[in-house]
């Protein structure tokens, strides 16, 4: 377990960088503690699309699943995902700016036991 995450900025609108992704090369169940500090963020776990050739997909699962989450300055969250893998193409979480006037930032580390 990483002590010490890294704060990350998202930009607003026309900015350098306005989403942060985490690849994987294993499946498996996953958590992640994200923290925001300012604005909103949105965290979305995606599979590939073999149609599109991106990562676009929500991934399929017979268990209700919550694949995306809100969240906002002052909330921290653990997030539980279920990386999978499609067509040979492991599955994706980005953390998208969801403002987009306003910048954002947060910290996100893998929970590991």
């Amino acid at each position: 377990m990483k002590t010490n995450p890294e704060k990350i900025f998202l930009t607003k609108l026309f900015g350098n960088k306005r989403l942060h992704t985490l690849h994987f090369n294993k499946t498996g169940t996953r958590y992640f503690h994200i923290k925001v500090f300012d604005g909103t963020v949105q965290a979305i776990h995606n599979s590939y699309s073999l149609d599109t050739r991106n990562w676009l997909d929500n991934p399929k699962h017979t268990k209700p699943y919550q694949s995306q989450h809100i969240l906002k300055a002052g909330e921290e969250k653990i997030i539980k995902y279920e990386i999978g893998k499609v067509h040979g193409q492991h599955d994706k979480v980005f953390v998208i700016n969801h403002h987009l006037f306003k910048s954002a930032s947060f910290s996100i580390r893998e929970i590991t036991d």
